[in-house]
Parts: C-alpha cells; structure tokens; sequence
C-alpha cells in the first residue's frame, strides 16, 4: 500500500458508506460525490480515541487507486479530495471496473506518534455520475436553422481528450464535433418533426470502449 501524508485523503471518503472495520475515531461525509473528477469533503471526529490538538492524518490504499487522488484540504475537520478526471486504466490502457478498496486511516499527533486508526473498505468509482450536455446560450423553444455550441461535462468540467464521446441524435436535431475525442461541437436545429430534437451521448474509454458516462439532453424544435 501507499501511504498519503498530511491529510485524510482515501481512507475517511467512503466512511458512512461503507462500515470501519475498525474505528478508533470516526468519520463521516459531509459533501460531494464519489466520481470521477468528484470532490468530497469528510470530517474525521473523536470516537474511543481522543482527537489530538495538531493532529497530522494519513491513509494507506492500493495501488493504483492512490495515484488517481489529490489532497485540495488538510484540514481534519473538513478535508477535501478531488478524484481524478480519468479513469484508473490497467497496463493494456483498459479502464478497471468500479470495485471495493481497502483502506488505512492513520491519525498522528503533531510529533508523528500514530495515536489511532480506521480501516474498512470502501467503493471506488471509475465512472462518471455527474454529466451533462451544456448547449451554451439555446433558449427553447428555437428556429430550424439555429446552431449552438454544445460541451459534454464530467463533474463539471470537459472531458479528457483521452475519452470519447459517441453521439447519437434523434428527430430536429444535427451534430457536428468540433473537437477529436467528440466532446465538443455544434447542434444544429432542423425542420421541426412533431417531436423534440433528442441527443444522447455516452462516454468511452477508446482503448477498450468501455463506457464511464452517459449524458442525454433535448432540444424544443417550432
């Protein structure tokens, strides 16, 4: 395992999802989303243990889950980790499916003597569950003819062009990528059908074309 210093960082995160299998202190999740380029924010909180003053947090997890994880916040009360926007891929660029870690939590006192611990497990997910097709500026209902700039976002932010997104479009509704993974582009209005200008995107690793997301959106065609 590899040891995460100055924070709570893995261990803590799944918390109140998942039972300790042993638990000195307690912890507890106090926002966010497990996902890829999810942020959460966790609370480490006394329990058969005393918290100490300047307490320093660290955890042990696997491989390769400790790499895909960044500490945005140290502080015990409130950490806050961001998991990484990419998925965890095998040596052959497969990405790994969603699975249970096994976790180290290791809380010191400010001269670096361990004075308890929590390990348990918990579910790292490898996917998205956060995301959507941003159309910038469309107003329903819209004109045939209008076009509009579209973006797929995953936990906010655009998709790594080591991913691709394969659309698909139904009734009014056209899309042009502008970009080479297809995460980006233009939607155009058509002549209207009698129905919505339907659009669904899924997210794919393109080594394996294993789906991480799926974002579906609408146009109102008059």
């Amino acid at each position: 395992m590899r040891l995460i210093y100055n924070g709570i960082l893995i261990g803590v995160i799944f918390g109140a999802a998942t039972p300790a299998l042993s638990a000195d202190f307690q912890t507890r999740m106090i926002g966010g989303s497990v996902q890829l380029g999810g942020e959460l924010v966790i609370s480490i909180m006394p329990g058969d243990k005393t918290m100490p003053s300047n307490a320093k947090c660290s955890v042990e997890v696997p491989e390769p889950y400790s790499g895909h994880l960044e500490l945005i916040s140290s502080n015990c009360s409130a950490m806050k980790i961001q998991q990484a926007f990419e998925p965890i891929r095998d040596e052959n660029g497969y990405a790994i499916p969603s699975t249970d870690v096994p976790y180290n939590l290791i809380v010191a006192n400010e001269n670096g003597q361990e004075v308890g611990r929590v390990n348990g497990i918990f579910p790292y997910n490898n996917q998205f569950s956060d995301l959507r097709i941003h159309i910038k500026d469309v107003k329903n209902p819209v004109s045939p003819g209008e076009s509009f700039q579209a973006v797929v976002l995953g936990a906010g932010e655009p998709i790594s062009e080591s991913l691709l997104c394969r659309w698909a479009t139904y009734g009014p509704v056209a899309f042009e990528p502008m970009s080479e993974n297809k995460c980006s582009g233009r939607i155009t209005a058509l002549e209207p059908q009698g129905r919505d200008g339907d659009m669904n995107v899924e997210i794919v690793n393109l080594k394996d074309m294993h789906a991480v997301g799926y974002a579906i959106s609408k146009i109102i065609v008059e």
